[in-house]
C-alpha cells in the first residue's frame, strides 16, 4: 500500500493531485506510515467504545439544555461531552498503552528502519534479545512497563479528576 512506485496510497494522492507520500523510505515517512496503520488498526475498538458511550447517553440532559435556550454547540460541550468522559479516559490509556508497546507493527513493516527511525522501545528489547543480550533486554522490558504504568496512571488521574469538577 506504501511502495513509492505502484502503492495504493500514493496512487489515489496523485489522483487527487496531491503530492505522493514519501512511504517508507525516509524516517519521517516511515514513522508516519506507522503511526496510520497503528491508529488503523485500532480504530474499531476506539469507534465501539464511544458507540457504546453514546447509547449510554442522558437524553434528558441535552433536552433540558435546549429548553434553556443551549445551542447546538454549547449542549455538544456543556452536555454531551461531559458524559463521553469515560469512552475519552478508556481510549486515551489503551492508546498510549499501545502505542507504547507497539511491535508487530515495525515487526512485519520496517525493522525499525530506516536509519533506526522506527526503533520503538519494544522492537529495541526484542531486537536485545533477539541477540542474546537477555539481561538488557529484560531491562529494557522491565522500565517500559513500569513507564506504561506511571504514565497510564498519570493520565488516568488527571481525566479522572477532571470528571469530579
Amino acid at each position: 500500500m506504501f511502495n513509492q512506485n505502484f502503492g495504493v496510497v500514493n496512487h489515489v494522492l496523485l489522483a487527487l493531485r496531491l503530492p505522493p507520500a514519501p512511504g517508507l523510505i525516509t524516517p519521517w515517512g516511515a514513522f508516519t506510515t506507522l503511526v496510520l496503520v497503528e491508529a488503523w488498526h485500532h480504530l474499531g475498538l476506539y469507534a465501539l467504545i464511544f458507540l457504546t458511550n453514546l447509547q449510554l447517553l442522558d437524553r434528558s440532559l441535552e433536552e433540558a439544555a435546549h429548553i434553556d435556550g443551549a445551542n447546538a454547540r454549547q449542549r455538544f460541550v456543556n452536555v454531551t461531552l461531559p458524559q463521553l468522559r469515560p469512552a475519552v479516559t478508556i481510549n486515551t490509556i489503551y492508546a498510549l498503552i499501545e502505542f507504547l508497546k507497539t511491535f508487530t507493527v515495525v515487526f512485519v513493516i520496517t525493522r525499525g528502519g530506516p536509519n533506526f527511525s522506527t526503533d520503538f522501545v519494544s522492537f529495541y528489547a526484542w531486537s536485545k534479545f533477539n541477540t542474546g543480550a537477555y539481561g538488557e533486554a529484560a531491562a529494557i522490558a522491565t522500565v517500559l512497563f513500569l513507564a506504561i504504568f506511571a504514565i497510564v496512571a498519570g493520565v488516568y488521574r488527571s481525566l479522572d479528576t477532571s470528571q469530579a469538577t
